[in-house]
Parts: structure tokens; C-alpha cells; sequence
């Protein structure tokens, strides 16, 4: 998988509406249970060295589920007045495509998906004409074994502790850069 060829990119993470067991069974659509945005946390890289050179937090207010869950709001640390005090979808995607311009952007996991699930619960077009890259393949062709690690967590495999909170957007991409910096030394 041919990543990080270019100068600058973009590595992201997102958090979203959850409920207890929704990762085993999956969201309830038909109980109104969708993947909506709440927290999105972006790092733009010097790619070779993985310097971040800018940064964007963002919380996003959902449209269908506002009211945060508690077992996501046990998960994430999000607190609900963070929710209640987002903007929505709409703006949020503005302030995205001025971020991300044309650079290239990596997750760990299928964040991108999401991204495409709430712009059809919100009936926006996709503005993006960027490469979205997931991480996971990338670390497995160099031998690495990703299972049960998240990203906030795969800086765990290499011994390295992570001191954010796990599942909250910007502790998480921040500790998927530490791997990403030990993995570049293999």
C-alpha cells in the first residue's frame, strides 16, 4: 500500500454516537440508532517524520440522536453540554473541506465510511475529491498484528503508553502518531 509518498498529509479520527453493545451488534437503525458525528480530531503531518504542523478539534451536534447515551458518554469522556454547544453537520463539513483541502487523509478503521453514513442522514453531497486511506492494511503489511488494538491504543504494541483518554478523537490520532513514528523505525 503506497502511503505517505507525499509531503503533507492529514491523519484523523472521529468519535460517534454509541450504545451499549452497539459494536457487537451493530446500531439499531430501526430504533433511530445511526453512526452520527460528535467529535472529530484532525493533525496535519509533515509526512517523512510525522511533525504535526496544524490541528483541528471539532464537536458536531447530531441531528437524529443529540442526546448523547450514557454508556457513550462513559466512553468517550464527552460531556453532553460539549453536544448541546456543537454545530451541526453542515458547518462542521465546511470547516472539514477548508482543513483537508487536498491532501491525503489516514484513520485507523473505516472513519471515512461514517463521514459518508452522516452525509446521508444529513442529504449533503460528498465534497471531497481527497484519498481517504485506512491505516489498518498499512500496519498489517509490515507484520504487524492489530488485533484488538484501536487507534487509540496501537502505540500500546510498540510499549509505548498512550497518556490521552482512549475514544476521544484528538487523545486517539494523537497516540496513532506515536505508533506511526515507531513503526517508521522497523
Amino acid at each position: 500500500m503506497p502511503i505517505f509518498n507525499e509531503k503533507t498529509c492529514i491523519i484523523w479520527d472521529t468519535e460517534y454516537t454509541c450504545w451499549k453493545g452497539c459494536n457487537e451488534h451493530g446500531w439499531d437503525r430501526s430504533r433511530g440508532r445511526f453512526r452520527e458525528l460528535i467529535q472529530i480530531a484532525l493533525l496535519k503531518l509533515v509526512a517523512k517524520n510525522f511533525t504535526v504542523v496544524d490541528k483541528l478539534e471539532i464537536f458536531v451536534k447530531p441531528k437524529l440522536n443529540f442526546q448523547l447515551s450514557e454508556y457513550c458518554k462513559k466512553l468517550t469522556n464527552i460531556k453532553q453540554e460539549s453536544i448541546d454547544n456543537a454545530e451541526p453537520f453542515s458547518i462542521v463539513l465546511k470547516k472539514l473541506k477548508i482543513f483537508i483541502k487536498d491532501y491525503n487523509v489516514y484513520a485507523f478503521g473505516k472513519d471515512y465510511e461514517v463521514l459518508k453514513e452522516n452525509l446521508k442522514i444529513n442529504k449533503l453531497k460528498n465534497p471531497f475529491k481527497n484519498k481517504f486511506y485506512n491505516l489498518k492494511p498499512f500496519f498489517i503489511e509490515k507484520g504487524i498484528n492489530i488485533e484488538g488494538y484501536t487507534s487509540g491504543t496501537m502505540c500500546e504494541y510498540f510499549n509505548k503508553t498512550s497518556k490521552y483518554h482512549t475514544h476521544d478523537a484528538l487523545g486517539d490520532v494523537l497516540s496513532l502518531v506515536v505508533a506511526l513514528k515507531e513503526l517508521k523505525k522497523l
